[in-house]
């Protein structure tokens, strides 16, 4: 089991925080065993996805609280959040083949999909939902959600970890999360789920890539991952990096406009912020443990 701290870093100004931490009131302790986290901020609310037992948990994050938890009795993967119509829905791909279906507020099973293959992934695109299989070629399913209908079937790479670009409802990243070197794929889809598009990595590792460690820029124009800070425009461009030493970071998260990047750095109890696009380190900020994962909300930072 991790032992997971969640507390806020507030207070921010255009060069950093002003304070570090709420009162110790406002610090609690879960023990999970995590293998994803899915931040619902509009709610105030984590989902804390535990692959095997398969046991998704809603926290509060505001009043400190879990929930809701309910055990799906299958090995589970990278969950997500859509929308069916105007119902709010947890997609939950298992290895099993099942793509099971919650309600997102209450986690009460609504629905399953027999997807006949082991899933580990899964994102949904205004009602489609594209799923990442065991299977290769063909192993990004792409179902109607509506339809509960096979619409096509693409990809790159077998069981591996798909993310929507910001501000598109057509660009998926694919990043592969077997075998060596990890690589990244390129999709474009039309409104009815088919491939319009798609682009190879160039690099095949020549830079650093991590399914585990992936965040967009808001403007969906450039990502950010792996634990050395490796910067990629949205055509898997490489650009720069943070980490130019024994900085090793878990997660990345921006203020609205970007200009600052703070870090969750896994090999200290600490936060980092760095100006963009100069990279510059601005500030480091104490934690009480190793940062996994970093949220920012307004004027808040969440920290797990």
């Amino acid at each position: 089991m991790k032992n997971i701290k969640l507390y806020f870093l507030i207070g921010f100004t255009l060069f950093g925080l002003l304070s570090c931490e709420k009162d110790d009131n406002k610090i609690s302790d879960y023990d999970f065993n995590v293998f994803d986290i899915i931040p619902d901020l509009s709610n105030n609310r984590l989902y804390i996805i535990e692959r095997d037992p398969g046991k998704i948990s809603i926290i509060d994050y505001e009043a400190m609280t879990v929930v809701k938890s309910v055990t799906t009795d299958a090995v589970i993967g990278y969950c997500s959040i859509g929308y069916h119509g105007n119902q709010k829905e947890l997609y939950v791909p298992a290895k099993d083949g099942r793509l099971l279906i919650y309600d997102a507020g209450t986690l009460e099973k609504k629905d399953q999909i027999d997807i006949k293959r082991s899933t580990l992934c899964v994102v949904n695109i205004n009602g489609i939902l594209f799923i990442s299989t065991d299977v290769w070629p063909g192993s990004i399913r792409v179902v109607n959600r509506a339809a509960r209908s096979l619409v096509s079937q693409g990809g790159d790479n077998e069981d591996s970890r798909l993310m929507i670009i910001p501000n598109t409802n057509t660009g998926i990243i694919e990043v592969t999360t077997t075998g060596s070197p990890t690589d990244v794929d390129y999709f474009s889809f039309n409104s009815n789920g088919i491939v319009v598009s798609h682009k190879d990595d160039i690099y095949h590792g020549d830079y650093p890539v991590s399914a585990a460690v992936f965040q967009f820029f808001p403007d969906g124009g450039k990502y950010i991952t792996s634990s050395a800070g490796a910067i990629y425009d949205v055509n898997m461009k490489y650009l720069n990096r943070l980490s130019k030493g024994g900085e090793l970071f878990a997660d990345y998260a921006f203020n609205a406009d970007a200009s600052i990047i703070y870090c969750a750095r896994s090999n200290m109890n600490m936060i980092v912020s760095y100006s963009n696009p100069d990279l510059t380190k601005i500030r480091e900020y104490k934690t009480q443990g190793n940062p996994y994962k970093i949220f920012r909300k307004d004027n808040v930072l969440i920290c797990v």
